[in-house]
Protein backbone atom coordinates (compact mmCIF):
# COMPACT_ATOMS: atom_id res chain seq x y z
CA UNK A 1 0.00 0.00 0.00
CA UNK A 2 2.94 2.36 0.52
CA UNK A 3 4.29 1.77 -3.04
CA UNK A 4 0.89 2.57 -4.32
CA UNK A 5 0.73 5.49 -2.42
CA UNK A 6 4.18 6.95 -2.82
CA UNK A 7 3.45 6.40 -7.13
CA UNK A 8 0.17 8.61 -6.55
CA UNK A 9 2.42 11.00 -4.81
CA UNK A 10 4.88 10.88 -7.58
CA UNK A 11 2.15 11.36 -10.44
CA UNK A 12 0.35 14.25 -8.75
CA UNK A 13 4.39 15.72 -8.09
CA UNK A 14 5.06 15.80 -11.85
CA UNK A 15 1.12 16.74 -12.77
CA UNK A 16 1.20 19.98 -10.69
CA UNK A 17 4.79 20.48 -12.60
CA UNK A 18 3.56 20.11 -16.24
CA UNK A 19 0.67 22.95 -15.62
CA UNK A 20 1.97 25.70 -16.86
CA UNK A 21 -0.42 27.96 -16.02
CA UNK A 22 0.30 26.91 -11.77
CA UNK A 23 3.17 29.99 -11.12
CA UNK A 24 6.36 27.74 -9.82
CA UNK A 25 6.21 29.34 -6.23
CA UNK A 26 2.93 27.26 -5.73
CA UNK A 27 3.96 24.74 -7.40
CA UNK A 28 6.76 23.97 -5.14
CA UNK A 29 4.29 25.15 -1.70
CA UNK A 30 1.91 22.18 -2.98
CA UNK A 31 4.28 19.91 -3.76
CA UNK A 32 5.64 20.42 -0.12
CA UNK A 33 2.59 20.27 1.49
CA UNK A 34 2.12 16.85 -0.28
CA UNK A 35 5.28 15.12 0.50
CA UNK A 36 4.98 16.47 4.23
CA UNK A 37 1.91 14.60 4.11
CA UNK A 38 2.71 11.50 2.95
CA UNK A 39 5.82 11.85 5.09
CA UNK A 40 3.01 11.89 8.30
CA UNK A 41 0.88 8.85 6.76
CA UNK A 42 3.52 6.91 6.70
CA UNK A 43 5.00 7.63 10.03
CA UNK A 44 1.57 7.06 11.72
CA UNK A 45 0.98 4.05 9.72
CA UNK A 46 4.53 2.43 10.78
CA UNK A 47 3.07 3.79 14.57
CA UNK A 48 0.00 1.52 14.11
CA UNK A 49 2.09 -1.57 12.53
CA UNK A 50 4.05 -1.51 15.74
CA UNK A 51 1.50 -1.21 17.95
CA UNK A 52 -0.27 -3.55 16.62
CA UNK A 53 2.60 -6.25 16.43
CA UNK A 54 3.45 -5.63 20.07
CA UNK A 55 -0.50 -6.85 20.82
CA UNK A 56 -0.23 -9.58 19.09
CA UNK A 57 3.06 -10.63 20.77
CA UNK A 58 1.36 -10.14 24.51
CA UNK A 59 -1.89 -12.30 22.75
CA UNK A 60 0.37 -15.08 21.80
CA UNK A 61 2.40 -15.04 25.07
CA UNK A 62 -0.86 -15.21 27.16
CA UNK A 63 -2.27 -17.94 24.76
CA UNK A 64 1.54 -19.96 25.34
CA UNK A 65 0.76 -19.90 29.30
CA UNK A 66 3.09 -16.83 30.13
CA UNK A 67 2.36 -14.32 32.46
CA UNK A 68 1.04 -10.48 31.90
CA UNK A 69 1.48 -7.58 34.17
CA UNK A 70 -1.66 -4.98 33.68
CA UNK A 71 -1.00 -1.39 35.23
CA UNK A 72 2.27 -2.12 36.96
CA UNK A 73 0.14 -4.64 39.47
CA UNK A 74 -1.95 -7.70 38.08
CA UNK A 75 -0.75 -10.12 37.28
CA UNK A 76 -2.90 -12.61 34.57
CA UNK A 77 -2.62 -15.75 33.47
CA UNK A 78 -4.49 -18.23 30.96
CA UNK A 79 -6.29 -19.81 34.19
CA UNK A 80 -7.58 -17.06 35.73
CA UNK A 81 -8.35 -14.21 32.66
CA UNK A 82 -10.29 -14.94 29.17
CA UNK A 83 -8.79 -13.31 26.52
CA UNK A 84 -11.32 -11.48 24.10
CA UNK A 85 -10.18 -10.69 20.64
CA UNK A 86 -12.98 -8.36 19.70
CA UNK A 87 -12.49 -6.13 22.25
CA UNK A 88 -8.64 -7.04 22.80
CA UNK A 89 -9.03 -7.14 26.47
CA UNK A 90 -8.25 -9.26 29.29
CA UNK A 91 -11.73 -10.11 31.44
CA UNK A 92 -11.58 -12.19 34.66
CA UNK A 93 -13.34 -15.33 34.59
CA UNK A 94 -14.84 -17.29 37.54
CA UNK A 95 -11.82 -18.61 39.32
CA UNK A 96 -10.08 -15.31 39.43
CA UNK A 97 -9.93 -13.20 42.84
CA UNK A 98 -10.48 -10.12 40.53
CA UNK A 99 -14.23 -10.14 39.85
CA UNK A 100 -15.49 -7.83 36.69
CA UNK A 101 -11.66 -6.45 35.93
CA UNK A 102 -10.99 -6.07 32.60
CA UNK A 103 -7.63 -5.11 31.11
CA UNK A 104 -7.25 -3.73 27.50
CA UNK A 105 -4.09 -5.99 26.32
CA UNK A 106 -2.40 -2.30 25.05
CA UNK A 107 -1.53 -1.56 29.28
CA UNK A 108 -0.21 -4.80 30.00
CA UNK A 109 3.36 -6.34 29.27
CA UNK A 110 4.59 -9.66 29.15
CA UNK A 111 6.58 -10.91 32.41
CA UNK A 112 9.85 -11.86 31.70
CA UNK A 113 9.77 -15.07 33.79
Amino acid sequence: MRIILFLIVIILILIIFSNKSIEKRSKIIFSTLLLILFVLGYLYEDYIENKQSENIAKVEAFKQGKKLICKKRVTIDNKHFIYFSGTQTFAANKQSKYIDVIFSVEECKVLDK
